[in-house]
């Protein structure tokens, strides 16, 4: 059974900028190549999204990215869904979610479950990521 965790925080964009707190760990994501999974096109002003881990609860960690700021800071995968809200911007550049791994659990590599959620939409995305790669996938409004 699946339960639902539910962060009450909202992230706002504004031309690309986020109003999450200062970026402390902007050397930390740049010291790793990103792997786009999949490019999404939203036809919404905000999507909620869903972090699980993925298969076995081994003990992984991760911490999220959205652009090169922090959304979410080292937290732990579990059955359990992380939830948080995205306010996206209208804007040509789009965003880039970034799961970077802090961690790879009892059993390598870190893998995770995420999703996306709009009001007429619902993607799934597993992703895989370790201390040399990050996981990463692209938001764009139409």
């Amino acid at each position: 059974m699946i339960k639902i965790l539910e962060r009450k925080n909202t992230v706002k964009v504004d031309d690309g900028k986020t109003t999450a707190p200062a970026n402390r760990d902007s050397v930390k994501l740049a010291s790793r190549p990103r792997n786009i999974l999949r490019t999404i096109v939203l036809d919404t002003d905000s999507v909620t999204i869903e972090l699980y881990d993925d298969g076995l609860i081994d003990g992984d960690s991760v911490s999220v990215f959205f652009n090169n700021s922090v959304l979410l800071n080292k937290v732990g995968l579990t059955d359990k869904a992380l939830k948080q809200t995205i306010q996206l911007p209208v804007s040509a550049d789009g965003i880039v979610l970034t799961m970077f791994a802090e961690n790879e659990g009892s059993i390598p590599p870190n893998t995770g479950l995420l999703i996306i959620r709009s009001a007429d939409a619902r993607h799934e995305i597993r992703f895989s990521s370790d201390t040399k790669k990050s996981a990463a996938i692209e938001l764009r409004r139409k």
